[in-house]
């Protein structure tokens, strides 16, 4: 599930250029007492009639602090701190995550995951192997017992974990692909509904999420072929590869037989031919007219019928965001941004980056990450160890190696730190 709140550790773990949300090691002595500090000197309107530190703000959307409060680990336990760098809710979880709009956030605790509320109870008693955020229908994925499945907000199950694995629900027609083990090394993908309902049959090798025009991909026994939403075929034929319907109706085929590849409409009719040999693989149209198809380690654009392939000189382009911008794979390790109209955006290519986040990108030179603006200028130089995407409240973790020890802190859009290291 594509998810900003991803597990601290599973973000370390998986991509290697992001940090945990809950910032990380251990602070060093220093750190302590000037967080102690802070503690001693913290304002008592900040504590209720009891003595206990009262949780202060709302739930913002996208945001690092929620409800006043972002997940950050000191001595190898993760607890909450408020922007002060106080914390509220003590360290004392494996991993956690920022809280969600109903005031609740995932938290592993003994190896197990559960959710806790603001004041860092358990509210679901942890018993997960995985836990992800509430969604806006109050239900979360979880998985539990080698299955994942989906929990209301009193840790009752909405979908049984029973099947291996479950794609993100399409927000058109409520279905999601899922699979089911079939034996100990076969897995069979179908459609479930939001009740967790198999409503079209586990008959597929690999199974797509459903296009806006109610046509999704399928593939068995080595062969692409196109259903409607009641599973009936719409569509065949030998297609070497096959992609999904994009938002113009289209979807990318290539043939075995003939090498011959292009734009199909959902009959079957070729509205737009690439060629012979002239691409192997390719993506639908997205919403700003741009195909992409490759073949022979390059990645070109095609722009409408009758209209020439573009080679705009990268192996790879990933999806353009709202700011018309893309991250593009130029060579082997080898990485730069590019724009709709097929130019590069930073003068020098870098080792690593990420899509941009709020206005800024991450970019990393020398093994070291910076920040990048969408005119690709520095505005953060590459010197963090590890670094996250800027959230919506405009911060980020960053890491600093000093010796073997890697020290996190929050920093603000102008490199300037918020809770940590000064």
């Amino acid at each position: 599930m594509k998810n900003k709140t991803l597990s601290i550790i599973a973000m370390l773990l998986c991509l290697t250029m992001l940090i945990p949300l809950s910032g990380c090691e251990k602070p060093s002595d220093n750190e302590e007492e000037e967080v102690e500090e802070k503690n001693e000197d913290k304002d008592e309107a900040d504590k209720d009639e009891n003595g206990k530190e009262e949780v202060q703000g709302e739930y913002k959307e996208g945001a690092l602090f929620s409800f006043g409060l972002a997940p950050l680990k000191k001595d190898g336990k993760v607890g909450y701190v408020n922007e002060k760098g106080k914390f509220v809710i003590k360290a004392k979880f494996d991993d956690a995550r920022p809280f969600g709009p109903n005031g609740l956030a995932a938290a592993q605790y003994m190896g197990a995951w559960g959710y806790i509320d603001t004041k860092g109870e358990f509210v679901i008693e942890p018993s997960f192997s995985d836990a992800y955020d509430f969604d806006k229908n109050g239900v979360a994925h979880v998985f539990a017992g080698g299955y994942h499945g989906f929990i209301n907000e009193k840790g009752q199950w909405v979908i049984e974990n029973k099947y291996t694995y479950i794609n993100e629900f399409d927000e058109i027609y409520g279905l999601a692909s899922a699979s089911l083990k079939t034996d100990e090394y076969t897995y069979s993908y179908g459609y479930i509904n939001r009740a967790g309902e198999m409503v079209i049959d586990a008959l597929y090798d690999e199974a797509y999420a459903f296009a806006p025009n109610g046509v999704a991909r399928v593939y068995k026994d080595g062969e692409y072929s196109y259903i409607d939403t009641k599973g009936n075929t719409v569509l065949t034929g030998d297609f070497r590869f096959a992609s999904d319907f994009g938002s113009n109706g289209l979807a990318f085929v290539s043939y075995s037989d003939s090498n011959e590849s292009g734009y199909i409409t959902v009959d079957g009719t070729m509205a737009i031919s690439i060629g012979k040999d002239k691409a192997l693989t390719g993506e639908p149209f997205d919403e700003n007219g741009i195909g992409k198809v490759y073949a022979y380690g390059k990645c070109r654009f095609v722009r409408g019928e009758n209209k020439p392939l573009e080679d705009v000189g990268c192996q790879e382009v990933r999806e353009f965001d709202e700011n018309g911008i893309a991250v593009a794979q130029v060579s082997l390790q080898q990485y730069n941004f590019i724009t709709l109209d097929g130019k590069l955006l930073l003068s020098e290519s870098c080792r690593m980056c990420s899509e941009f986040s709020y206005g800024l990108a991450r970019v990393k030179t020398d093994d070291r990450w910076g920040y990048v603006d969408l005119q690709g200028n520095q505005v953060i130089d590459c010197q963090f160890y590890t670094a996250t995407d800027f959230y919506s409240d405009g911060y980020a973790i960053v890491g600093i190696l000093n010796g073997e020890e890697v020290k996190y802190a929050i920093i603000d859009k102008e490199g300037n730190y918020l809770v940590g290291l000064k």
